[in-house]
């Protein structure tokens, strides 16, 4: 889960504490004190960010009341229509005829009480993913929820602690302790059942990477992830979408469609970005930005000529263009990768990018290609690429060098074994699938996440 915290500098330390106090759940906090970075468009930041949260969090008070950029924000969320919850430091009004009038906010006059209850709050909201488990988890928490509200409004507006009876006193006592023992009973069983969860799920990985280049075998992975007693829940459709992607990558005889995909794919998180970056650093660099993006841009889109090149040669030229070409079209549509392509827009795919473009090469090296990549032009993939991964950061570049070489020399070994008899096969064999455990990592990723916010 993704929250936007919308406050008075005013009042950063509150909001601060709110942050730390929620990000301990594991949620993914958005503060424009580490967000945003000298040079950028601040509403325009802003702005973009607000429209990828899942919640945002208005810190209500007098000071914030007087915040225009407060008020900006306020108008953005409406505009987006984003869940908006209200933390009331004090008892200020909102604007006249606001439609933030209308939401029920969380009252901080007590602020631990409150914290506690804004993190009841989004543990009810982040429960909502799994569909199954919400219909037992969420009548608890609401439950447990209600009775604080009744129990804090009594002693905050009647002075129920002073004025209220002791047999009112010890049932709403009563009340709230027997509520928070059903929600967390019904946490825990959550908990349990996700341990399972990640336990099958580590268990399918490691058989997985026992012989990753077997589609019988992920076949029986993917039947046995539809067969087990859990699988309409959220953990394990990701991990069977993996698994599926990856059956299917084994499937080449509609090779061109693949490229198609891959090209279109590209095209529209280039133009994402190009959107995203104009705004946000164009107006600094100028022509400069717009060289250098066109640039990457031929890095990426080139990528798809390359590899429809080395397919549309495979058939007449020597077996290692076939076997290169083949194992290109897996790569990019396997799920993971060097780099994840869901997390990262355009840039989670420069591994499918280099990977191809460096491997054609290298077949143009070996002499096997003809006279079809006369017309590239190399000088702008290098300076394409070198944005791209800049960006990325020099270890991602590191990692990706190294994983090609690895691949590289399997191919070598198969082929022109002569050249490197003096090593094991053992380790070229284990260079060689080292390249395609990569694409377990976003299956390891949906694994790691269990750990996170599901976990109170």
């Amino acid at each position: 889960m993704k929250v936007f915290i919308s406050h008075s500098w005013k009042n950063k330390t509150k909001a601060q504490q709110i942050a730390d106090g929620i990000a301990e759940m594991g949620i993914q906090v958005w503060m424009d004190a580490t967000e945003l970075l000298p040079g950028v468009h601040i509403q325009n930041t802003i702005d973009q960010a607000l429209n990828e949260m899942d919640v945002v969090l208005l810190v209500w008070s007098n000071e914030a009341a007087a915040s225009a950029g407060v008020g900006a924000e306020i108008e953005t969320v409406l505009r987006l229509n984003k869940l908006i919850i209200p933390c009331k430091l004090d008892d200020t009004k909102y604007p006249q005829n606001s439609p933030i009038s209308a939401i029920k906010g969380i009252g901080f006059a007590d602020f631990q009480l409150g914290l506690g209850r804004l993190k009841l709050v989004l543990m009810n909201l982040i429960s909502r993913d799994l569909e199954n488990y919400s219909n037992a988890i969420l009548p608890s928490l609401n439950a447990f929820i209600g009775n604080l509200e009744v129990a804090d409004n009594l002693a905050h507006k009647q002075d129920f602690k002073n004025t209220g009876s002791e047999e009112d006193k010890d049932y709403w006592e009563q009340k709230i302790l027997d509520s928070e023992k059903a929600a967390r009973n019904q946490l825990t069983v959550m908990q349990e059942k996700l341990e399972k969860i990640q336990s099958f799920m580590a268990e399918k990985i490691a058989l997985l990477e026992q012989d990753i280049h077997n589609p019988q075998l992920c076949a029986q992975v993917l039947e046995a992830i539809k067969n087990h007693p859990d699988a309409g829940e959220e953990p394990l459709l990701a991990f069977s979408k993996h698994v599926e992607n990856m059956l299917t990558s084994f499937e080449t005889q509609v090779p061109n469609d693949a490229v198609v995909k891959y090209k279109a794919e590209l095209e529209v998180k280039l133009e994402e970005a190009h959107k995203l970056m104009k705004q946000t650093t164009g107006w600094l660099l100028g022509d400069l930005f717009e060289g250098s993006f066109q640039k990457m841009r031929y890095f990426y889109l080139q990528s798809a000529v390359h590899l429809q090149y080395l397919i549309d040669l495979a058939p007449k030229s020597h077996p290692a263009i076939g076997r290169v070409a083949a194992d290109l079209l897996r790569y990019i549509q396997s799920p993971g990768g060097i780099v994840s392509n869901t997390d990262y827009g355009v840039l989670g795919y420069a591994d499918d990018a280099s990977l191809i473009h460096t491997l054609t090469l290298a077949m143009k090296a070996e002499g096997l290609t003809d006279a079809g990549l006369d017309a590239t032009d190399w000088d702008s993939i290098d300076a394409g690429a070198e944005t791209a991964f800049s960006l990325l950061g020099a270890d991602v570049k590191t990692k990706l060098q190294k994983e090609i070489e690895y691949y590289y020399n399997g191919l070598v070994q198969d082929y022109w074994p002569e050249r490197i008899q003096q090593m094991q096969m053992a380790e070229i064999q284990k260079q060689r699938d080292d390249i395609w455990r990569a694409k377990l990592i976003g299956a390891q990723g949906d694994l790691d996440y269990l750990a996170g916010p599901y976990y109170p």
